[in-house]
C-alpha cells in the first residue's frame, strides 16, 4: 500500500513507525511527543510550509526500505 498525501499521519505511523524519522527530517514536529498531529500528511505539510510532494516521495522510499529488510 502506497502512502499518499491524504493518508492520516497517525495511520501511516501505526503501520510504519520507522517513518517518524522522515517527518522529523522534513522539519515537521515530533510525532511521538505530547502533541501529535492527527490530520492528513498534506495538512501537516501545509501547516508547517513543507513540500508535500517531496515528503510523500520520501515516505514511500523509506516504506519500501523497511519491506526490503523483511
Amino acid at each position: 500500500m502506497e502512502i499518499d498525501q491524504n493518508m492520516v499521519v497517525s495511520n501511516a505511523l501505526q503501520k510504519h513507525p520507522n517513518l517518524a524519522k522522515v517527518f522529523i527530517n522534513f522539519g515537521l514536529p515530533c510525532l511521538v511527543c505530547e502533541k501529535p498531529f492527527w490530520g492528513t500528511i498534506n495538512e501537516l505539510a501545509e501547516k508547517h510550509e513543507g513540500d508535500v510532494k517531496s515528503l510523500v516521495e520520501e515516505l514511500n522510499k523509506n516504506m519500501e526500505k523497511s519491506y526490503e529488510k523483511l
